[in-house]
């Protein structure tokens, strides 16, 4: 199950600001965000002529993951009775999958970006590390004094760590240059590797494994290159949502941090997403029996993420509250749309994502500059796009584009009109 272990007397790293004003950088890569959602639902099934466990990755284009032990991968071959008892382990594994594990992936890779230059380094990760992100606690000691995480708590995260390691995942990358000769190119391997582990050796015998030497695997290889890194910005408070019972948060947040950072090339962040949509990322079934329920958990959801700084504000593209009195208004529901604005930490940190190498001219570095004003007021006065876009009564994706420095349409003057009396009202109290 694990790699070879050495013991190690140093302190446990106590220096645990490791994330970006509160936010862990993870990949943004497609089959990233596909595994994730597929280890958090548990979705593997038998497929014929193969002993293991497979999940596709949601995208048929994409590819799938499998449930394959690291022993496969010392090359020696396995006998019929070793292969089927392998596979049996794997078919119980599989259930033990969870948030948690998603949790564990996300903390790795977050530890492992802090830390690296290139993408080819690995980085000595503390399994307490892991568990502060989670949100966990240290016991007490008799005496007051910090006394460090219990031993099940450790263990619990380590047998995520392995059950993380046993994932071999056949990915189908698409360029991002597409001509019409191109073909996607396939690739496949372990998407977390464990070179090592380090831990105390204890009176029993046995070592007590305190840190693992973690990199990613070869299936990310190009996508994490320092020249050209595909990462998002997760909110650390993810992390802490408990597993359990709070799988549409954690879920939602994931899918929205992805979402975020495909729009941010375009600044389309509040292009609104379906009902339909936003369920299929928690991956859970609406209540057709009691369709009230998913209604009301899923408006609970996006308050919590509200509350807790994962997203600045959310709202229905349009809202009739008399629908829900009509027979089969459950389907009507579900084409609605939801506009959902990221926070300002996010939209700060992908600002240059669309700025290209060609000189600005002197109507974008106007456009930028008018944008920087709009951006500074609205932060000052504490409000969300859509809140300004409201008060001014004007297009939200307007503001968008303004605060964005994109250059306003002509058709669109009035509204430009009333956003410049609104700079000159308040920039200068």
């Amino acid at each position: 199950m694990w790699p070879k272990v050495w013991d190690s007397g140093a302190p446990v790293h106590e220096d645990n600001h490791y994330s970006l004003n509160g936010f862990l950088s993870v990949p943004n890569i497609r089959h990233y965000q596909y595994l994730r959602e597929t280890l958090a639902t548990k979705s593997f099934y038998r497929v014929a002529g193969s002993p293991w466990p497979t999940g596709q990755l949601k995208d048929t284009n994409c590819g799938q993951v499998q449930l394959r032990p690291l022993r496969l991968d010392d090359g020696n071959p396995l006998s019929p009775e070793e292969e089927a008892a392998l596979s049996d382990v794997m078919l119980q594994q599989q259930e033990l999958y969870s948030d948690l594990d998603v949790d564990v992936l996300d903390a790795l890779f977050g530890l492992w970006s802090r830390q690296v230059c290139s993408h080819n380094e690995g980085v000595v990760v503390d399994v307490d590390e892991i568990l502060t992100l989670r949100g966990l606690k240290p016991k007490i000691s008799g005496q007051g004094r910090r006394g460090g995480y219990r031993q099940k708590q450790r263990a619990q995260v380590l047998n995520s760590i392995a059950r993380i390691q046993n994932l071999w995942v056949h990915a189908s990358l698409v360029s991002q240059r597409k001509t019409k000769s191109s073909t996607p190119q396939q690739i496949e391997g372990r998407p977390v590797i464990i070179t090592d582990c380090r831990g105390r050796r204890q009176s029993d015998g046995f070592t007590a494994v305190s840190r693992v030497l973690f990199r990613p695997g070869a299936i990310f290889t190009s996508d994490l290159a320092s020249s050209n890194r595909q990462t998002a910005l997760l909110r650390g408070r993810v992390l802490q949502f408990d597993p359990y019972r709070q799988q549409w948060e954690k879920r939602l947040s994931r899918y929205l941090s992805w979402q975020w950072r495909i729009r941010a090339r375009k600044r389309t962040y509040l292009e609104p997403y379906r009902i339909s949509t936003l369920l299929d990322a928690v991956g859970i079934s609406p209540d057709v029996r009691n369709p009230l329920r998913t209604f009301d958990r899923l408006e609970m959801a996006m308050d919590v993420l509200l509350d807790e700084g994962v997203i600045a504000s959310w709202q229905y593209e349009r809202w009739e509250r008399s629908v829900l009195k009509r027979r089969r208004w459950f389907r009507e529901w579900l084409t609605w749309t939801v506009i959902i604005e990221p926070p300002d930490e996010i939209r700060d940190h992908y600002r240059d994502i669309s700025k290209h190498e060609t000189p600005p001219s002197k109507a974008s570095v106007k456009a930028e500059h008018l944008g920087e004003e709009i951006r500074d007021l609205r932060k000052k006065l504490g409000l969300t796009q859509m809140q300004v876009a409201e008060q001014l009564d004007i297009d939200r994706t307007y503001l968008c584009r303004l605060e964005c420095g994109k250059r306003g349409q002509g058709r669109k003057a009035s509204q430009l009109k009333r956003v410049k009396q609104w700079l000159e009202r308040y920039g200068h109290g």
